[in-house]
């Protein structure tokens, strides 16, 4: 997953995963995983 590679930020994840609004893609994360992207990269990190 690109959050677990840490080569892209929450920002540059969602542009690229084709997401216009950074906002939308944390809700949508966060909805899907229980768990906001940044909590979830800086568990995988760890």
């Amino acid at each position: 997953m690109l959050l677990e590679q840490g080569q892209l930020n929450i920002d540059e994840t969602a542009q690229t995963l084709g997401f216009h609004d950074t906002s939308h893609f944390i809700r949508y994360f966060k909805r899907h995983c229980g768990k906001t992207p940044g909590i979830y990269a800086r568990e995988k990190c760890n």
